[in-house]
């Protein structure tokens, strides 16, 4: 199993499902852990969408062309 950082948000939700599939699966709220899954799914792709779109604000309005040298030289 690869070792990837989770979001202590993701792991108490995690533990608490754990604790109520234990308890029997009708103990679990499905349509809240529908809800909290549709927000994890959901928010990398609106913070992708928005990164996006500001990317594109930015070299549109400044005239500034972003490219993989210019944010290497950038970050030292």
């Amino acid at each position: 199993m690869p070792l990837v950082p989770v979001p202590s948000s993701q792991a108490v939700v995690g533990v608490v499902i754990g604790i109520g599939l234990a308890k029997g699966a009708k103990s679990v709220n499905y349509s809240v852990l529908g809800k909290i899954s549709m927000g994890w799914v959901s928010t990398p792709v609106i913070a992708a969408i928005i990164s996006f779109v500001s990317l594109f604000f930015i070299q549109k309005v400044f005239k500034i062309r972003f490219s993989c040298s210019v944010l290497i030289s950038w970050l030292g």
